[in-house]
């Protein structure tokens, strides 16, 4: 702290007669009191001014979440800019002129700078810090019905409009998908519009709403209106748009600037949709301009998948009943993908309510398939998510009872993702050792080819489901020579597989050995999620490390002459609890089986539960089922109808 020096006390001189001194320095004071008059006149006046100025205009004040990471200005909206209030139903034509119909097919301006931002008061993306974000669980919710969600979402707009006028975007996905859900909004919509007009006369603030469908291409439905029939309406006759393109930030960027050209008020922006999006690498892009415009969005849609892009959707064949999963773009939960890409070896078994669904398929949609590739996460997709936060909006994850997986977001909190931006997500994981190894395991895996070998010689696949395969005739003869010019090629693929596999594990081990791994830094690592990662991983690859090691050595023992009976035509590689390779192998296996169980007792109720315990359902030993087939057989004819894109 510095202190402040003492001022010394003018020194006055008295005089008793006048004199020409005395008059020239009466002059000196009159000029300095007349400048310290001007200067408290200037002062007064700068504060006066403004606040004569500021009458006759109205300051809306636009609240975000306290969550976010910065502060919105106040903003002074001009009357002139005002909407009519309007007794009488108007023609489309009379709808506000402020409001120009959207250009589809404009470009976003790349430069977001202040000179291009409608409200004077909003700071230039570029100069507004996106980060920390402390974004919470909480902040999310789900909903078992669409009535329910669309409460949710009235209920946010109700709060927004005690706080001043409003403009609601409700922004569509077009998909086929949504035709339902469609018609049970418009009729959960109709209460709240019948209750804006009865409270319109006690209101301080007036409602506008518009409707716009996205798909390949947006379109406005409505324009900007105060009637809610209107609305009604359009959202329950929109147009399908049958592309299976999702191009929903496009969309969200070109509202957002879009109606602010007009609108210098609250804005919100509410998707409901069932997918993630096409174009979530225009993320960053879209979060840019909607906070440089002020608006905010809230989102209706999915459940997130685990550690990838798409699930699958239950859709019912109207004309024959049968339940097909098509797959559908979910997204994942994380800013990048932290499960690996490694298949399963039998067929899943499935013991819950979900299994037997329609006469095909038999899973559960949220499984997400045979190998649990597409299951589901229990949180939102990142990208939408991360946009709701960065915005001041909610999300409300919604799926489709046929849809619905068994994690619940607020049962699972200690296990919930970060919503930060992806340079935040890179650096936590380079400073945590454990999460640093698991993603490098992970990305030592992606995009390579990891055939998991047949449990059938031979068979044709013919679709995606264990159970879509043509089984080929052979004789005896016929099916032994074809064992013995194949097996090299079999066992080859087999080691390709598993020079992969050490490659990932050597990042997940110790410098000194494969069967070492990571249990210092499991100890100190703080992050349920990221214990559950270690165990899968970890576990997974030594359990397939030693399965194809099995798999080699029963290939080797069938194709040697007289293994197999004379009559034997067909072989099927089954699980056996007796481990036939060599001591290491049979160490991994009991660390797989170990790791493997510790990740279903410590994490109930999740989806590394359900992973886990995929694997353990089959032993990692291996024996061949000989078998003698009497007449040509075939797999199950599959004829697939048409069926729409999601």
């Amino acid at each position: 702290m510095t202190r402040s020096t003492p001022i010394s006390p003018i020194e006055t001189v008295v005089t008793t007669e006048s004199s020409p001194s005395k008059m020239q320095g009466d002059a000196v004071a009159a000029l300095v009191s007349l400048c310290v008059h001007l200067v408290c006149l200037l002062l007064l006046a700068l504060w006066v001014i403004p606040s004569l100025a500021g009458r006759g205009k109205r300051v809306i004040e636009i609240a975000f979440n306290e969550s976010e990471a910065f502060a919105l200005q106040s903003i002074d909206v001009p009357e002139s800019v005002e909407m009519p209030l309007v007794d009488e139903p108007v023609a489309p034509a009379e709808v506000p002129s402020v409001f120009q119909p959207i250009n589809v097919d404009a470009d976003l301006p790349t430069d977001l700078s202040a000179d291009q931002t409608p409200v004077s008061s909003v700071a230039p993306a570029s100069s507004v810090s996106l980060e920390p974000n402390t974004f919470s669980i909480e902040s999310l919710s789900s909903s078992q019905t669409v009535e329910g969600a669309v409460d949710r979402i009235t209920g946010e707009l109700y709060s927004r409009l005690d706080k001043g006028d409003l403009l609601v975007v409700w922004l569509l996905d077009a998909s086929n998908s949504l035709v339902d859900d469609r018609q049970r909004v418009a009729a959960r919509l109709t209460p709240f519009y019948d209750d804006i007009v009865q409270k319109k006369s006690s209101s301080e603030h007036q409602l506008l709403s518009a409707v716009v469908s996205y798909g390949s291409r947006m379109r406005e439905r409505v324009a900007p209106t105060k009637f809610g029939n209107k609305i009604v309406a359009a959202v329950e006759k929109l147009p399908v748009d049958r592309s299976g393109d999702e191009k929903v930030f496009d969309a969200v960027a070109k509202c957002a600037a879009h109606y602010r050209e007009s609108w210098d008020k609250q804005c919100v922006i509410v998707i409901w949709t069932d997918e993630s999006g096409d174009d979530t690498g225009a993320l960053a892009e879209t979060i840019a301009v909607c906070r440089s415009q002020q608006v905010s969005v809230s989102v209706v849609g999915p459940s997130s998948v685990l550690g990838a892009d798409t699930g699958l959707h239950s859709y019912t064949h109207p004309q024959s009943g049968d339940v097909y999963q098509l797959p559908v773009r979910r997204g994942p939960e994380t800013a990048m993908p932290e499960r690996l890409e490694l298949g399963y070896w039998y067929p899943t078994r499935f013991r819950g309510n979900g299994f037997g669904r329609g006469r095909r398929g038999g899973l559960p949609s949220w499984l997400g398939g045979q190998d649990l590739a597409g299951i589901l996460a229990g949180f939102s997709p990142y990208a939408l998510t991360r946009l709701v936060t960065q915005t001041g909006g909610s999300y409300t994850i919604f799926d489709r009872p046929e849809d619905r997986g068994p994690f619940d977001p607020i049962a699972m909190k200690r296990y919930a993702p970060s919503y930060g931006s992806p340079e935040q997500y890179k650096a936590d994981v380079q400073a945590n050792p454990l999460r640093r190894a698991v993603m490098n395991a992970v990305g030592e895996l992606r995009g390579k080819k990891i055939d998991m070998p047949p449990n059938m010689l031979f068979v044709k696949k013919t679709g995606e489901r264990h159970f879509d395969f043509m089984r080929y005739y052979y004789t005896p003869n016929e099916f032994q020579a074809k064992l013995r010019t194949s097996r090299g090629r079999l066992k080859a693929q087999a080691t390709r597989s598993s020079k992969y596999i050490d490659q990932a594990l050597r990042h997940l081990s110790t410098d000194k050995s494969l069967e070492i791994g990571l249990e210092d830094e499991y100890r100190y690592e703080v992050s349920p999620r990221w214990k559950a990662w270690y165990d899968l991983t970890r576990g997974r690859l030594l359990a397939n490390s030693a399965r194809l090691e099995e798999y080699r050595l029963v290939l080797d023992a069938i194709a040697k002459p007289g293994a197999l009976q004379s009559n034997t035509n067909h072989v099927i590689l089954v699980a056996d609890q007796m481990i036939r390779a060599g001591e290491i192998y049979q160490e991994r296996a009991e660390e797989a089986e170990r790791l493997l169980r510790r990740c279903v007792s410590e994490n109930q109720g999740t989806p590394w539960e359900t992973l886990a315990q995929r694997e353990l359902d089959f032993a990692i030993g291996i024996v061949a089922k000989e078998m003698s087939l009497t007449q040509n057989p075939s797999g199950p004819s599959v004829r697939q109808p048409n069926l729409p894109r999601f």
